[in-house]
């Protein structure tokens, strides 16, 4: 047999006639593109979170621009941009939802800040109390052994209330001077025996007057307040209730 070509050939006498037959590529499973549409999108949404992570963050936040010490006041929106400044970061959720963004700095006007602040640390709502020097509030400071005013634990921003013993024995007699008093500033001089300087913001002059009278005269103890109380101030009886003195009454009758 001779081949005549991919059409044609001969045997012996007879021609044959043959077809090339040519195997047809057919088309991928449908398994096979889910697959591939599978890790197209999966590199789509890699380089997707590259350029995320890649990008300037958006949002600015408030960071110290100076060294800020606690009691810090911030009277007025002015003040806040000379105290702070503000600058991209990229924050996860639950840091970013205790930081202040620069759009909120109006929420630092009449705060105090309760703890020190480095330069460029970020300021945290945490650090911000609600205390300031209000135009009709009286600032008083005074000084008492660390052993008295809560081991030395204040901080600006917490609020006290004052007790004073007057007298001593039997005839001794303790009661609250005044009481939900902001706490501006504590200074402490370190050491056994240190005292702490506390700078209080009073409401009155006759807090003032108290306060000042129970300093210099009675034995003064501070109490720190977990939480403030729901109800107003008041002052309770002293303690032991003062006994009358019927000396007093009949020269009082007479």
């Amino acid at each position: 047999m001779v081949d005549l070509g991919p059409e044609l050939r001969t045997d012996g006498d007879r021609d044959v006639r043959t077809r090339r037959i040519t195997r047809h590529h057919s088309l991928p499973g449908g398994r096979a593109v889910v697959g591939a549409l599978l890790v197209a999108g999966a590199a789509v949404a890699v380089f997707a979170a590259y350029l995320d992570a890649t990008r300037d963050p958006s949002t600015r936040y408030l960071v110290a621009a100076e060294p800020l010490a606690p009691g810090t006041v911030i009277d007025d929106a002015d003040t806040a941009r000379a105290l702070f400044s503000a600058t991209p970061l990229a924050l996860e959720d639950p840091v970013a939802a205790h930081a202040v963004a620069e759009e909120d700095l109006e929420v630092l006007v009449g705060r105090t800040l309760a703890a020190p602040l480095a330069a460029g640390e970020l300021l945290q709502r945490s650090a911000l109390a609600d205390v300031g020097r209000t135009p009709d509030s009286h600032v008083l400071s005074f000084a008492l052994p660390a052993a008295d005013a809560v081991g030395g634990a204040l901080v600006p921003g917490g609020t006290i209330d004052v007790v004073a013993t007057y007298r001593s024995g039997g005839d001794a007699s303790t009661r609250y001077v005044v009481r939900g008093v902001p706490v501006l500033d504590v200074t402490s001089g370190g050491g056994t025996g240190a005292s702490v300087v506390l700078t209080v913001a009073l409401r009155d002059v006759e807090e003032v007057q108290a306060l000042g009278h129970a300093v210099h005269t009675a034995t003064v103890l501070v109490v720190s307040r977990i939480a403030p109380d729901d109800g107003p101030d008041q002052l309770p009886a002293p303690y032991p209730a003062p006994v009358p003195d019927p000396t007093d009454e009949g020269s009082a009758d007479g």
